[in-house]
């Protein structure tokens, strides 16, 4: 937990180290998306590679491939605009429905009881999803870098999807609406009602990464929350110390799949962290243009 807890606090003292201030939008193009987009590019290339290499669910380095490319993926699940905002293109990371597309399918593929990975028929899904993910990985870096040139294009008049205001609202929508996701599918969902709670529906609950993902999109919008609040520091400060808050609750006890949700004792942990998220998605508000947040 203390090495979690340390990586995640290096993050974001690099994040405000690079931040320039008065110039928020292009930092949180330039410190937060297309690293980050350059990241799931390489890692889902890799992961293509490692089913190329050795397609078999049980293989350790497709394994290992598979969980560094659901990371990098979970580090941009917030960024739904843009170049992301056809719904086509987002379908092609995330659809549970799609034999052939999507980190879920491919989680189905590989670890589902029965999965078929050592058949030729699953082995073939494996390459056609991963080949799938690192294309359209590949799609999306590129237009995300073109879509930042016009962003950070200094001269000439900016079509209004472009101006600063603009693209800095997307910015803060993408912080509370990576927050909704978390509190409704990656907690509400499995905590279902305390006479019915339900483990099963936790998010990549296959693959032994459900609590992993709700930390892990927690320190991903809050680092853009840093960025943003780079022109107002008290409120910068403040949701740093509840995004921390909240990443402790979520962290407290060790819980893969978040079986605790059955759990009285344990069930709290994660209904905490459902409440503090929904009260940090109510102050990033105010990271708004105009907004009076101090």
């Amino acid at each position: 937990m203390r090495r979690i807890m340390l990586c995640l606090s290096l993050i974001w003292g690099a994040a405000v180290a690079q931040a320039d201030t008065g110039k928020t939008v292009e930092d949180a193009i330039n410190f937060h998306v297309l690293p980050r987009m350059a990241q799931l590019q390489a890692t889902t290339d890799s992961l293509s590679k490692a089913a190329l290499a050795d397609c078999t669910a049980e293989s350790p380095y497709l394994r290992q491939a598979y969980d560094v490319a659901f990371d990098a993926w979970l580090n941009v699940s917030h960024l739904q605009f843009g170049p992301l905002q056809s719904p086509a293109r987002r379908a092609k990371f995330a659809d549970p429905t799609s034999a052939t597309q999507g980190f879920f399918a491919l989680e189905h593929a590989m670890f589902a009881p029965k999965a078929a990975g050592a058949s030729a028929a699953g082995c073939q899904a494996i390459q056609e999803i991963t080949a799938g993910l690192a294309h359209v990985s590949s799609e999306v870096l590129a237009g995300w870098q073109v879509w930042a040139v016009e962003v950070n294009t200094a001269t000439g008049v900016r079509s209004p999807a472009f101006r600063d205001p603009v693209v800095r609202e997307q910015f803060v929508k993408a912080v509370q609406d990576g927050l909704q996701d978390t509190i409704d599918l990656r907690l509400a969902l499995p905590l279902g009602t305390a006479d019915a709670p339900q483990p099963m529906l936790a998010e990549a609950r296959l693959s032994l990464r459900s609590q992993r993902h709700i930390w892990l999109s927690i320190a991903s919008v809050a680092e853009l929350s840093e960025i943003l609040g780079q022109d107002r520091p008290h409120l910068q400060a403040e949701l740093a110390q509840v995004f921390e808050a909240a990443l402790n609750t979520s962290i407290a006890t060790y819980d893969p799949v978040l079986d605790g949700v059955a759990d009285l004792d344990h069930r709290a942990q994660w209904v905490e962290t459902q409440h503090m998220l929904n009260a940090i998605k109510l102050r990033v508000s105010d990271l708004s243009e105009g907004a009076g947040g101090a």
